[in-house]
């Protein structure tokens, strides 16, 4: 599967993935839900991962 993200949406990203600290998951897994059509709301961010990211 492949979602794209679209202007502010990809800066928030990128902001998210290199967060001090780590990923700041929840925001990265919502804007990523989204680019698959998902609500944010309905993904279980704790049950969630991020395993690989080009950009």
């Amino acid at each position: 599967m492949s979602g794209t993200l679209h202007g502010s949406d990809v800066k928030r990203f990128i902001d998210a993935m290199e967060a001090d600290g780590g990923p700041a998951y929840d925001i990265a897994i919502p804007l990523v839900a989204d680019a698959y059509g998902i609500p944010g709301g309905l993904v279980n961010i704790d049950a969630s991962a991020i395993h690989s990211v080009r950009y």
